[in-house]
């Protein structure tokens, strides 16, 4: 026997349907998003711009950030 392990305790929910529930509520005017959306829109064109440069032999690209 090497040693002893450790299980914790994991919640039941689903993290998807956590998640779900979050942007209903939000939508629903119920909550606050807990990243606000300019992020998400950066994210969003970073992962643009790694796909062109994908496409473009792994060129790497300039980056700017854009004005949200």
């Amino acid at each position: 026997r090497a040693g002893d392990i450790r299980i914790p305790s994991l919640p039941a929910e689903e993290t998807l349907g956590i998640e779900a529930t979050h942007v209903i509520k939000c939508v629903q005017g119920k909550e606050q998003p807990i990243v606000p959306g300019s992020d998400g829109a950066l994210i969003v064109h970073l992962l643009h711009r790694i796909d062109e440069s994908l496409k473009n032999g792994n060129q790497i690209l300039p980056f700017t950030c854009p004005t949200l």
